[in-house]
């Protein structure tokens, strides 16, 4: 699928984004809660390329265990690979000492952005560059951080923007016990 840029160079955030942005700035003044803006450098790798998945030898009874073709007990390994675990690091320090304040009352929001220039090829096209396989790496990034359990992310909103740098941007909102439910 052909696409068309819209929008001015160096404008940022497109402008449905910015109507969220302005809803929860509001209910965070209003309310009294927290907020924090953070950016880091980079997307993470996805969710299916961060983890180096190999095996290693236990002993019989290990959940999950099961004997090789030479009759040796093994189990499987997930280990973060060395590019995820620095994103990890550079996200937390891009935090800096906020990390340590952001104690949300209830539930919260959180509003990412992806620039990158990878989203479209030169012809205008649609890469096969999903955001979603990014997204959770960057909730466990932020879990790691803070402290804080991802799932307590209960609305979030997730944009991806062409752009000629490569960065993600993080808003965090506290919205306490306010979870909107419709029947």
């Amino acid at each position: 699928m052909r696409v068309k840029l819209a929008g001015e160079l160096g404008i940022v955030w497109p402008e449905n984004a910015l109507v969220n942005i302005q809803y929860y700035e509001r209910m965070a003044a209003e309310n009294g809660r927290q907020k924090m803006k953070f950016r880091v450098d980079g997307i993470p790798l996805s969710l299916n390329s961060q983890y180096n998945i190999g095996t290693k030898y236990c002993k019989p009874g290990t959940p999950g265990a099961f004997k090789d073709g030479t009759g040796r007990w093994r189990v499987r390994s997930h280990r973060l690979k060395a590019n995820a675990i620095d994103w990890r690091v550079v996200l937390a320090e891009a935090m800096g000492e906020d990390r340590f304040n952001w104690r949300p009352t209830g539930v919260s929001a959180a509003i990412l952005l992806f620039e990158s220039p990878d989203w479209l090829r030169l012809d205008r096209t649609v890469r096969d560059k999903d955001a979603d396989n990014v997204v959770k790496p960057t909730f466990d990034a932020v879990q790691s951080a803070t402290e804080v359990p991802d799932e307590l992310h209960f609305e979030f909103h997730v944009y991806k923007v062409q752009s000629k740098r490569t960065r993600t941007t993080i808003l965090l909102y506290d919205l306490g016990d306010i979870i909107h439910h419709y029947y």
